[in-house]
């Protein structure tokens, strides 16, 4: 019985492949006031709820019990939504703190709606839909408000795309393979520099990376990043190239998992 154990095991490890952990490179926070270069996309904006005013009395007259509904707001694309606020339970003066603003593509000339919710244990009722004309032209104002012809007014926040400071890519350390690219965050120094996943680097600074493991592999990058990490890297399809990625700015939208500092 203890060898047929043994057997199960050893064909169960031989039968997995390796696993190899996901590596990120750093990222950090812009320096205050500095200017990124490149500026962020005209189609980028960083946006969050900034807050609302909900009216002292429902629609047919009745007060809101407890101090004041439960509500949660809305921006949609369209009829798809974009982003939705989590739930600001009893007052009359949501926040929602404990939204996450992110950066969002909006194509120019989207219909935008923005969509102020009662939520009922019934059945959620909307408070307030009123249409968000001209957000580009909103991106310079920081904050706009929108009344609503039930009372509501719900307040827009709009800014320029937010970044983050760093190359922006994940990789893999696959020894004599070496480093595998798995992630490249789509407006980065690295994806501009034409680093795509799946390209395998050979050389970080015109030495092996065969021999490093993970801390030598992120010193070496962390050490250069500033002036320009330079890589011998194999592109999928065979194609050998020195790519040099030097720190700048990420633009990160909502799927690629950077968190960006609250407004």
């Amino acid at each position: 019985m203890k060898w047929l154990l043994v057997a199960i095991l050893l064909a169960s490890s031989l039968g997995c492949g390796a696993v190899y952990p996901e590596l990120a490179t750093t990222v950090r926070a812009p320096e205050t006031d500095a200017a990124l270069d490149p500026p962020p996309p005209d189609d980028l904006y960083y946006l969050y709820f900034a807050g609302a005013v909900v009216p002292a009395r429902t629609r047919d007259g009745r007060e809101w019990p407890s101090g004041g509904p439960t509500t949660y707001a809305k921006l949609k694309v369209g009829d798809g939504t974009l982003m939705q606020s989590p739930t600001d339970p009893s007052t009359r003066r949501p926040t929602w703190p404990k939204q996450e603003p992110k950066n969002y593509r909006v194509p120019s000339g989207a219909p935008l709606t923005l969509e102020l919710w009662v939520s009922d244990a019934i059945q959620d009722k909307p408070l307030c839909q009123v249409a968000v004309l001209d957000l580009e032209h909103l991106r310079a104002g920081g904050r706009s408000d929108f009344d609503c012809d039930s009372g509501a007014r719900i307040t827009l926040g709009v800014e320029p795309a937010r970044a983050v400071i760093g190359l922006g890519f994940y990789y893999e350390l696959r020894g004599a393979e070496g480093i595998r690219v798995t992630r490249v965050l789509q407006h980065s120094p690295a994806a501009r520099a034409g680093l795509v996943a799946g390209a395998r680097i050979q050389t970080i600074q015109g030495k092996s990376v065969v021999p490093m493991d993970a801390l030598a592999v992120r010193s070496a990058m962390n050490a250069n990043s500033r002036t320009g990490v330079r890589m011998d890297v194999e592109l999928p399809g065979g194609t050998r190239r020195v790519l040099t990625v030097q720190d700048g700015p990420i633009y990160p939208v909502p799927d690629e998992g950077i968190d960006l500092k609250q407004p």
